[in-house]
C-alpha cells in the first residue's frame, strides 16, 4: 500500500523509529521516509464514546509498546465530538519502528456508564504506511470488563466481524489481568497473556521462570533483567491525584519485592508517579514527564481553567445548573441553555431542577406555549376545560387549528394529561361554535345550565359577558341595558387599530395567555358614539 504521508507528523523524515508514537491531531507533511511503518486510523463507534484506551502490542516480541489510557476524543476545536457520527471520526497515526506483526486495542467508553465499553481488537502486518478504519463494537461479552472480548462467547469466531480477531479474544473471562495484553508471570502456572489460546492449558502458556533480577517478569519481556526496580509490571505516571483512595494508589503503585528489598540495602527511596526522573521504570521506552492535573481529570492548567474540579475541563459537557461554572472552559457560562421560563407563562418545564435561579413550579407540560400550562383551567369548574367561561373564552373547544396542526379541543392546555375534547368540551356536532357549550340541535340534549342559546356565535353562551344595549343576550339570560343616556344611540362594533385607541372602551383580557400558538385572546369592547358622550359599555 502506498504511503499516506499526509497523515504523518515529520513525515519528510524517518520519525520516531525506536519508538512508538501516537498523535491524535496530525499535521499534513511533506514527504514519507523510505523507512517509515505507521497505521493511519480513522475510528468511529456504535454510540457515543468519551474516553479511550489504546493499546499495541508487537506479537514477535511480546512487547507492549504503547499503552495509553483515558484519552479524550475531543479537542479544544471540538468540544462535542460524538465519533458514532462517521464524520467526526477520531483520526489516529501511530508510527512502528519497523514493520512486523502487532495487535491493536481500541476500548471507549463514557463517564456515565463506563463499565459498558465498546471496542476493537485487531491484529495488522505493518509494511510501511496503511490507512486503515476501526470502528468500536459493543462489548457485550465481558464479564472481567478487561476490554477484551470473552473467546467462549464466540465458537468458531462466528459473528466477530471486522472489529474483533478471533485469535486474540480473552482465554479467561474471570480474571481481568488475564488476557492478550496481560503480562506474563513466570511459573505462577497460568496463561497471563493469552499465548496458548483460548480453550487450552493454562499451564501450558505459562513461561518459565528465567528472571535474573527477580522481579518476577521474565527477562525477554523485562528491559532490564538486572534491575528489578525497571520492570513493565510498574506503573508509571505522569500526576498523583491527591484526592485518590490511598489504599488504591498503594495497589497501583506496589513496587516488586526484589526492588523494594535493593531500595532498603542502598538506604534509596522511590516516590510514585515515577515521573521526570530520567528513569523509564515501566519498560515503555520512555520517561513520562510530570505534570500538575490537582483534579485528575486528565487536564492540566492553562488548558483546564479550574484543576479543582474534576466536571471543569475542555472535555467536559456544559451543564445548564445553578453553579454558573463554564464547564467545558470555553470562556462561556452555560451557552445552549434555555431560561427557567420560556414562555413566560410563570412555570418551568417538566424536570427543570429547581434552584435559586428557577424557584417556579416545575410542571409545565409545554414550556414553548404561554397557553398551554397547569392552572389554565378554571378551577372553580372542576379543572375541565370544557363548559367553562373561560375556556369558551379562550376557544378551548374550536374545531378550527391551534397548533402543530392540530384543532384546539385535540390539545391539552391545562397539562392534566387530558385533551380538551376529553375535559369538558361536548361532542363537536353538538357545538358547532366550539365555546364548549351545546346547544339543543341534532338531538343534543345538554342541562339547562349549560345549554347554548345561540350555538352559531362562539360569543353567546351561559355566563358570557354581555355587551350591554346591542340587543343581544350574550349570556343567554338578557341583554343589559348601558349605564346612562341616549342608549338607542349607542353603537358596539369589533375594535380596529383605527378605532381602539380613541375609543377609551373598557378592555378584558385572559389572564394567563399571550402570544400562544392560537394568537391573542384579548377581548375587547369599543363603543362609538353619535350622540350622548356620557353612554357607556355595561
Amino acid at each position: 500500500m502506498s504511503a499516506e504521508c499526509g497523515w504523518l507528523p515529520g513525515g519528510g523524515g524517518r520519525g520516531l523509529a525506536s519508538r512508538l508514537a501516537l498523535v491524535a491531531l496530525v499535521v499534513a507533511a511533506a514527504g514519507c521516509g523510505k523507512d517509515q511503518h505507521a497505521l493511519l486510523l480513522t475510528v468511529t463507534a456504535t454510540r457515543l464514546v468519551e474516553r479511550f484506551d489504546m493499546q499495541v502490542r508487537d506479537l514477535v516480541s511480546g512487547t507492549v509498546l504503547l499503552d495509553r489510557r483515558d484519552e479524550p476524543v475531543t479537542t479544544p476545536a471540538r468540544p462535542n465530538r460524538d465519533i458514532s457520527d462517521a464524520a467526526q471520526a477520531l483520526r489516529l497515526a501511530i508510527e512502528f519502528p519497523a514493520r512486523g506483526r502487532y495487535l491493536l486495542r481500541i476500548v471507549g467508553r463514557t463517564a456515565a456508564n463506563a463499565e459498558q465499553n465498546q471496542v476493537a481488537v485487531r491484529e495488522f502486518v505493518i509494511r510501511g504506511v496503511q490507512r486503515v478504519a476501526v470502528k468500536l463494537i459493543a462489548n457485550d461479552h465481558d464479564a472481567d470488563r478487561d476490554g477484551f472480548p470473552d473467546c467462549a462467547a464466540y465458537p468458531d469466531c462466528a459473528g466477530l466481524g471486522e472489529s474483533l480477531s478471533c485469535d486474540f479474544l480473552d482465554c479467561d473471562d474471570q480474571e481481568q489481568a488475564i488476557n492478550r495484553f496481560g503480562l506474563e508471570v513466570c511459573g505462577n502456572q497460568l496463561d497471563d497473556d493469552c499465548s496458548a489460546g483460548c480453550g487450552a492449558d493454562p499451564s501450558a502458556g505459562d513461561e518459565p521462570c528465567k528472571d535474573a533480577d527477580g522481579d518476577g517478569v521474565p527477562g525477554s519481556q523485562d528491559c532490564n533483567d538486572a534491575d528489578p526496580c525497571r520492570a513493565p509490571t510498574i506503573k508509571e505516571d505522569a500526576n498523583v491525584c491527591a484526592a485518590g483512595d490511598e489504599a488504591a494508589q498503594a495497589l497501583r503503585y506496589a513496587l516488586p519485592q526484589a526492588c523494594r528489598d535493593k531500595l532498603a540495602a542502598a538506604g534509596a527511596t522511590m516516590s510514585p508517579p515515577y515521573c521526570g526522573d530520567g528513569i523509564d521504570q515501566d519498560c515503555n521506552g520512555r520517561d513520562v514527564a510530570c505534570v500538575v492535573d490537582g483534579d485528575c481529570d486528565g487536564y492540566p492548567p492553562p488548558i483546564d481553567c479550574d484543576d479543582t474540579r474534576a466536571d471543569v475541563n475542555p472535555g467536559a459537557v456544559e451543564t445548564c445548573d445553578d453553579n454558573k461554572l463554564d464547564n467545558n472552559c470555553n470562556q462561556v457560562v452555560d451557552e445552549g441553555c434555555l431560561p427557567c421560563d420560556v414562555d413566560g407563562d410563570g412555570r418551568a418545564a417538566l424536570g427543570v431542577p429547581r434552584g435559586p435561579s428557577c424557584d417556579l413550579p416545575n410542571d409545565d407540560c409545554d414550556d414553548f406555549d404561554a397557553g398551554v400550562s397547569p392552572g389554565t383551567a378554571e378551577s372553580g369548574a372542576g379543572g375541565a376545560e370544557g363548559g367553562t367561561v373561560l375556556g369558551a373564552l379562550r376557544r378551548r373547544c374550536a374545531a378550527a387549528n391551534e397548533k402543530d396542526g392540530k384543532a384546539a379541543r385535540d390539545v391539552d392546555h391545562d397539562c392534566d394529561g387530558k385533551l380538551a375534547a376529553d375535559d369538558g368540551c361536548p361532542l363537536a356536532v353538538c357545538d358547532k361554535d366550539g365555546d364548549g357549550f351545546a346547544g339543543a340541535a341534532g338531538g343534543c340534549n345538554p342541562p339547562a345550565a349549560r345549554l347554548d342559546c345561540d350555538d352559531n356565535d362562539p360569543e353567546t353562551f351561559p355566563g358570557a359577558p354581555d355587551r350591554c344595549g346591542d340587543g343581544k343576550a350574550q349570556d343567554c339570560i338578557s341583554d343589559r341595558p348601558a349605564r346612562g343616556t341616549a342608549m338607542r344611540t349607542g353603537t358596539w362594533r369589533r375594535p380596529t387599530a383605527s378605532t381602539t385607541p380613541r375609543s377609551r372602551a373598557p378592555r378584558r383580557s385572559i389572564p394567563g395567555r399571550s402570544r400562544s400558538a392560537m394568537g391573542a385572546t384579548t377581548i375587547a369592547m369599543a363603543w362609538s358614539m353619535r350622540a350622548t358622550p356620557t353612554a357607556r359599555g355595561g
